[in-house]
């Protein structure tokens, strides 16, 4: 039978509201001010866990405001201890927290915290179930026992959820702690890896692009359409003064336009650079040595930063030891091969 933890309250004397609004104030600042030492005192005093503080928010949202990852550690181990659980928005708000700011000794506690909420069981059952075969996948490294087609349902699973960078790195960091080049096959399961996070990562760049080419479109056709109306009204109703007017407004609009294309046109300049400089990686990655060569002299950049583990183009070939492509790489002044993240992993 599952027994509550009961905190051992001090002096065992029931808190007045008046008592409660102190310790609860107090409490709100102290998160605030990311003072971790007084948190297991307040508790014990009684204060309660997951009710609303004096500005109205529970402590866990307040601590997720103050970007304190160790007191909302904390209020959620204790949170699971005393069964107390607090509102499944704020789970939910605090486990997307944990991923996107990086405080991955976090990410199992939430988890558990996240599957007492059916609602946020349901909001990231797919990033769960992706991280928790993930687990999986590196047990089965560690025993040796990895076959093709579990790598093939990792990738399905990655496919079938939305692309998200968080998550992807988040794997590498697990794929980089646990794995890294200590067992058989584990190159296979980073490349999988980069590989899926370069293809979602091309998507989703070239869908921003298109995005911004049907808006520069609309606001062409808006300009004409506002441009010719005066002279139409002008021509058929004499109506001058409405001509001017609906000219100007053509005139603004057809500046937004030009600069909406300029825009456009450097959007596109970039994007396309950033994919050319990205494949380069994964040409690297693969040891694919006609097309880094090709690559490089179209000019892509030698020492881009990039990819799921912020990495250079030499740092890959060597992970992936390709040891033509280090030659080659080396004549166009590449960077060392070590790791050069940009992104930094707890």
């Amino acid at each position: 039978m599952r027994v509550s933890y009961i905190r051992k309250i001090k002096d065992q004397v029931p808190l007045s509201q008046q008592d409660i609004k102190a310790l609860q104030h107090t409490f709100m600042i102290a998160i605030r001010h990311k003072n971790d030492g007084v948190i297991e005192p307040l508790l014990t005093r009684g204060l309660p866990l997951t009710a609303p503080l004096t500005n109205g928010e529970t402590a866990l949202r307040v601590a997720i405001s103050a970007n304190c990852s160790k007191i909302a550690e904390m209020l959620i181990v204790e949170s699971m201890r005393t069964f107390q659980l607090f509102p499944e928005k704020d789970i939910m708000d605090c486990f997307r927290w944990v991923l996107d700011n990086q405080y991955y000794h976090m990410i199992d506690l939430t988890i558990f915290a996240l599957k007492q909420s059916a609602l946020g069981q349901k909001k990231f059952a797919h990033i769960v179930s992706i991280i928790e075969y993930f687990d999986k996948l590196i047990e089965l490294y560690k025993k040796n026992e990895v076959q093709s087609f579990h790598l093939k349902e990792f990738s399905d699973l990655l496919n079938k959820c939305s692309f998200d960078k968080p998550l992807y790195f988040y794997l590498y960091y697990k794929w980089d702690a646990e794995l890294s080049t200590k067992y058989t096959g584990s190159i296979d399961c980073y490349q999988l890896l980069a590989n899926s996070y370069y293809e979602r990562d091309k998507a989703h760049k070239l869908m921003i692009l298109q995005y911004n080419q049907s808006k520069s479109i609309a606001l062409l056709f808006m300009s004409l359409g506002l441009v010719s109306a005066p002279l139409l009204l002008a021509s058929l109703m004499h109506t001058y003064y409405l001509s001017i007017f609906i000219g100007i407004i053509g005139i603004i609009f057809a500046g937004v336009t030009v600069l909406s294309f300029k825009k456009l046109f450097s959007l596109k300049k970039d994007i396309t650079s950033a994919i050319q400089d990205r494949l380069l990686l994964k040409a690297c990655r693969e040891g694919n040595y006609g097309l880094t060569a090709e690559l490089l002299q179209k000019g892509a950049h030698v020492n881009i930063l990039a990819g799921i583990a912020e990495s250079t183009p030499l740092y890959e070939a060597t992970l992936c030891n390709h040891a033509s492509l280090r030659d080659l790489l080396a004549q166009f002044n590449a960077y060392s091969g070590r790791k050069s993240q940009t992104i930094l992993f707890p």
